[in-house]
Formats: C-alpha cells, structure tokens, sequence
C-alpha cells in the first residue's frame, strides 16, 4: 500500500470510529415483596350499659321502707287489723306486722330490682331475706324492750319493741336477700373492626432508573 493511501485509511478512521459491542446494561430493581403483617382478631367491646347501677340498693331500700310502712298504715286505716277483727293480742299485732311488711317489702324491691341493666333478681331469696329480716329485727326487739310505764303492760311494751325492729329490718333484709341471689345478665358484644393503620398495607418503593453512559 502506497504512503498516500495509507495516510487516507489513517484519516477515514480517526473521522469515522468503528463502534465497539455496547455493554449489556444493568437489570432493572426488582422491588422486594410487600411484607404481610399478621392478621389481629377484631376487638370484642361490651356495649353500654342502658342505666347505671349506682344507687341501686338505695333506691330499692326506699321503696321497700315506703311499700312496707305505707302498705300497713293503709291497711290499718282501712280498718284491716287484728283487733278489728276481734283479736285483742298486741303480740297479734306483731304477727300481723311481721307477715304483712316483709311481703310488701319484697315485691317493692323486686319491682324497682327490674330497673337494672345488668342483674336479674329472684323474688324467693328477696321474700326470705325479708322474713329473715323481720325475726332477726322482731327478736331484738323483744330482746332490748324497755320496761313498762305505769300504763302500760310489758306485753304491750315488749309487742311495740318488736314491731319496731321488725319494720325497720325487714327491707333491710329484702335488699340483702335481692342481691345475694341475683344473677348477671349476659351483655351484648360489639364487634369493632381494625383500625385502617392496621390494615396490611403493600410497601411502596422508589424506583430509580439506572443510566448507563457510554463513552
């Protein structure tokens, strides 16, 4: 090859460079799998309940005082008591008194008992503990008596006494006997579902392209 045609090879390919194999280019970021988070059972929450419980006893206990003295007085002013009906014996009277009270007593605290949203009671423990009430209350009374005045009789003295505690103890005894025996009533369940947060969420990545540059 003559020196002139070399020199025009030269000049051809300093103008015209053979390209070279590019270089494969990177693969492209797979993105990780979306990591799973557990599923949580749903929360159980009991429901409210429709009225509070506090002051329940007490709103039993007056009932039982209003039923029970209320009823007897009305009774007695209707002229239904033993020495109306020929039986002239103060301790007839503490009879009377002892198996009138407790039963008003009882069926004032079972009905005011119906109030509640979370207990059911039972009248059969309620009617015992008002009789309990009224002999435990009927015996103190004999026991701690005071002595007769000049016009009075001690059977006289000794039936008031009685009759006194019983009265007094008998709703006493109905609300004891109301609470012992009553029962929790099953509340309804709220299912609430999972907070959105908690949601299994599928991850998010960024993808950034790769250059490749070729020189």
């Amino acid at each position: 090859m003559t020196r002139p045609a070399l020199v025009a090879n030269l000049l051809t390919l300093l103008a015209f460079p053979i390209p070279s194999a590019a270089a494969p280019a990177a693969p492209a970021a797979v993105p990780p799998p979306a990591e799973q988070q557990p599923a949580q059972p749903p929360t159980v929450v009991r429901a409210p309940d429709a009225s509070p419980e506090i002051g329940l006893g007490s709103l039993q206990l007056l009932a039982a005082y209003t039923v029970g003295i209320g009823g007897m007085a009305g009774l007695i002013e209707a002229g239904i008591y033993p020495k109306q009906l020929g039986i002239h014996s103060d301790f007839a009277n503490l009879a009377y008194v002892s198996l009138l009270v407790p039963a008003l007593a009882s069926a004032a605290v079972c009905a005011t008992g119906t109030l509640s949203s979370r207990y059911r009671g039972r009248c059969a423990p309620t009617l015992l503990g008002a009789y309990s009430g009224a002999a435990v209350g009927a015996l103190l009374g004999l026991l701690l008596a005071p002595s007769p005045g000049p016009d009075d009789t001690a059977e006289f003295t000794s039936a008031m006494a009685a009759i006194a505690g019983a009265v007094l103890l008998t709703p006493i005894g109905a609300v004891a006997g109301w609470h012992l025996g009553k029962e929790e009533i099953a509340q309804p369940a709220v299912f609430t579902a999972l907070p959105s947060r908690q949601l299994a969420q599928p991850s998010r990545h960024l993808m950034v392209p790769v250059l490749s540059l070729q020189w």
